[in-house]
């Protein structure tokens, strides 16, 4: 049981920071073209 716990805990964790590393390339592509769209703009 315990181990069991430790291996879905460890998944948890990989995910998350995967999750949060996703958020941060999405918001990084995100203010790239935003900006993108300005200097096309100005």
């Amino acid at each position: 049981m315990g181990t069991c716990n430790v291996s879905i805990s460890r998944r948890i964790r990989t995910y998350s920071i995967f999750f949060v590393f996703f958020i941060k390339v999405c918001m990084y592509s995100y203010a790239l073209e935003q900006r993108h769209l300005l200097n096309h703009r100005m």
